[in-house]
């Protein structure tokens, strides 16, 4: 075994076979195909199908939830920025800080 097929019995569909393939996967998926392909098979017409649908592939359930935890951290970074904000707005002002 040269390493982790990225569909089933990868190493013995043909290059239509994994184009088909290609069609509902997500881009993990995809992106799996494109580099097991260069590193092993290096078939053009399957590599040409990958970068065509690469772009337009939707994002896989793993993708999906770190993008959302990605986005979650952003939203607490700018919430804790803003309160630290408000906290030296409010002791420039004179007005003694929340929790002072």
């Amino acid at each position: 075994m040269r390493g982790p097929e990225p569909l089933p019995g990868y190493d013995t569909l043909t290059s239509e076979q994994i184009t088909e393939a290609l069609a509902p996967a997500d881009s993990e998926t995809v992106r799996a195909v494109r580099n097991y392909e260069r590193k092993f098979r290096h078939r053009r017409r399957v590599l040409e199908e990958v970068e065509r649908v690469r772009l337009t592939s939707t994002p896989s359930a793993r993708e999906e939830r770190v993008r959302a935890e990605s986005a979650e951290r952003v939203r607490e970074g700018v919430a804790s920025r803003a309160q630290t904000a408000d906290r030296l707005a409010s002791r420039q002002d004179g007005a003694p800080a929340k929790g002072d």
